[in-house]
């Protein structure tokens, strides 16, 4: 054996996947596939904190913009324009609370259905409950008895409170809906959970697919007195970029979305990061973003090859990229190359002009979790082998493992990565090493009839699959052992009968017998069992020999096969084995020793340089069954 990476028995790779508390070699079961990347979020159109960097630099909002979506200029839109926005979806029941803004009373809530109306006072509630295709609303105001409106059609109800299409109107009264909470992280204590609130505009009960839908239809400037996408304490320069990147993201879909979805949410846009981040009246202290808001009213971006009405565009954003956004087109963000999509510096984002917490992150993530999400048995390799232009993000990864027995190669994309290792962008590298010894040793199985199996054995306890089998292998022989005469790092394999005769062959990689290299019938005789182990740790083995009454014999080995000198003898080993086989285990690169019997009966024990038995290691009985011999072999030099 010498140099060869010796891992496991025949049949301890079976026994690997029965007794998982085996102790595999750390390398093997800590190993990680680390994932090294900067920024957050797609990387396509506006970078928040290149957008703040800039402001830190004292650009203004229009050079941000114009600097993230090159060829754009700036609209005003008409002073009627609304959106509507979806609060809660595909739902059965919800409980709406009326309450007061400030500290001055607020206005009464009036509820209109065609089947029906009523007055909804504050501290009031309003319970909604889906009924048949249809739906309930029951109104109970404080000191008198609930009034009910029943819509038994396709529950078009709606809720208003004050004069809210009309610029400059300011609500008194706020809707709450119980059970619903959103992060408010603008607090200077750190992210405190509020309930949703909604004052401005009005609100829609509709019907869907999946249920009911409540949303909110508002003049488009108080929907972005609502968004929460950066910290408020931001420079006013980049708040106002933001304000005027969500106006025209919300813009963008509405007209892309002229349909309110009706199945889907009753909406332009959703209030989660699937759109944008709606929170309504959640913010702390929200003076500097509602400022940023009305120096921009109105305000979007246009282009003159947008396809959209008055040349708008949807101006996308993300927290950060890794160094240069992303063109759009290469993410799915447009159908084809855009210039205001295009891939520009970001460099401020990550230079340390401003503070950015992942401009720099790794995520380590367990290499058997990522074979097994590649579709593999055991990862050997990971790199990403193409990258976008412009961006240098990561397009796609090869992953090279084991498959069903196979070596094979998976192309994953980048996009993939993200979103199965949970990965804050694509802007990584990757890193991997295998554990050493990966490779390991194919495993014989033989019986003296003939029969023989070789497996491909993985140091993780896998087995890579069936490299060869069949009932044709040279018969009648007591046991097996491999070692490496030659010194060339791979395996001769040695026949041993009981009475000393003896032959050495070479032995191809598929396990095919080749030229027979010594033969004889002079070798040491009445062994049960032999394996080859490097007692010493000079990286040349022994030959182990073994009877099953207990009685071992250690030998040095010859270049040539021979015997040399006795180096250990004894009769008190353990008894009453059928074959045994040395195997690093915990792959500290000293042997142990493997013990089997052909009715399954196993054990594992520590070897002393000596060569006498140490602790054991674990057992059972519940090994493969039938096999006269096993013994670990390195088939392809590996």
């Amino acid at each position: 054996m010498g140099v060869r990476k010796k891992l496991w028995a025949a049949c301890a790779c079976l026994a690997v996947l029965m007794v998982p508390s085996f102790p595999f070699p750390a390398s093997a079961a800590e190993s990680q596939v680390d994932f090294e990347g900067s920024g957050w979020g797609h990387g396509v159109g506006l970078s928040q904190y290149g957008a703040r960097a800039m402001a830190v630099l004292g650009y203004d909002y229009d050079q941000i913009l114009a600097h993230y979506f090159k060829g754009t200029s700036l609209l005003t839109l008409p002073a009627e324009r609304t959106i509507w926005v979806n609060l809660e979806r595909n739902f059965t029941t919800k409980v709406l609370r009326v309450l007061d803004v400030g500290s001055d009373a607020g206005s009464s809530v009036n509820i209109t259905s065609e089947f029906g109306s009523a007055s909804a006072a504050p501290d009031s509630t309003i319970s909604v409950n889906l009924v048949g295709s249809g739906c309930t609303v029951e109104v109970a105001n404080p000191g008198t008895s609930p009034v009910t409106i029943t819509d038994p059609s396709d529950c078009s109800v709606d809720f208003s409170w004050y004069a809210w299409n009309q610029l400059g109107a300011s609500p008194s009264t706020k809707i709450q809906i119980d059970g619903c909470t959103l992060p408010d992280w603008n607090t200077p204590g750190g992210t405190v959970w509020r309930p949703c609130q909604y004052a401005r505009g009005k609100l829609h009960l509709r019907q869907g697919a999946g249920g009911l839908h409540l949303s909110a239809e508002m003049l488009i400037d108080d929907y972005i007195y609502g968004i929460s996408e950066v910290p408020i304490t931001w420079e006013t320069e980049a708040l106002k970029a933001q304000a005027v990147a969500a106006r025209s993201y919300a813009e963008g879909r509405r007209l892309i979305r002229l349909g309110l979805r009706h199945d889907t949410c009753w909406c332009h846009v959703m209030d989660t990061t699937s759109d944008q981040r709606y929170v309504g009246w959640g913010h702390t202290n929200p003076a500097a973003w509602v400022a940023a808001a009305q120096a921009t009213a109105r305000k979007v971006l246009t282009h003159p090859d947008s396809n959209l009405s008055q040349d708008v565009v949807t101006a996308f954003y993300s927290s950060s990229s890794g160094g240069a956004t992303e063109f759009g087109h290469e993410k799915g963000y447009s159908s084809g190359p855009v210039e205001w999509l295009s891939s520009v510096d970001d460099s401020w984002a990550v230079d340390g002009t401003i503070f950015n917490p992942n401009a720099s992150w790794t995520r380590s993530v367990d290499a058997g979790v990522v074979a097994a999400e590649a579709g593999l048995d055991f990862l050997t390799s990971i790199s990403v082998t193409a990258r976008r232009p412009g961006s240098n993000t990561a397009e796609q990864l090869e992953l090279t493992g084991i498959s069903g027995g196979e070596m094979v190669t998976v192309a994953e994309s980048g996009s993939w990565a993200r979103s199965t290792f949970d990965l804050k962008s694509e802007y990584f590298d990757v890193s991997y090493t295998a554990p050493q010894g990966w490779e390991g040793d194919e495993v014989l199985l033989y019986r003296s009839d003939g029969e023989f199996q070789y497996t491909r054995l993985l140091s993780n306890g896998t087995t890579g699959g069936v490299i060869n089998s069949g009932a044709n292998y040279t018969a009648n022989w007591k046991s097996v052992a491999a070692i490496d005469l030659d010194g060339d790092g791979q395996d001769e394999i040695f026949f041993y009968r009981e009475d000393g005769l003896y032959r050495y062959y070479d032995i191809h990689a598929n396990g095919v017998i080749g030229a027979p290299i010594r033969a004889g019938e002079d070798y040491t005789s009445g062994w049960d069992s032999i394996t080859a182990v490097d007692l010493d740790g000079d990286g040349g083995d022994e030959m182990f020999f073994y009877r099953d009454d207990g009685l071992y014999r250690y030998y040095d080995i010859e270049p040539n096969g021979r015997i040399g000198s006795p180096v250990r003898a004894g009769e008190d080993y353990t008894s009453g084995w059928d074959s045994i086989t040395a195997v690093d285990l915990d792959g500290d690169g000293g042997d142990e020793m493997f013990f089997y019997r052909d009715d399954g009966l196993y054990r594992y024990y520590d070897i002393q340089p000596n060569g006498a038995l140490g602790s054991p290691l674990t057992s059972g009985s519940n090994f493969a069954t039938g096999w006269s011999v096993t013994t670990a072999i390195n088939l392809d030099g590996q």
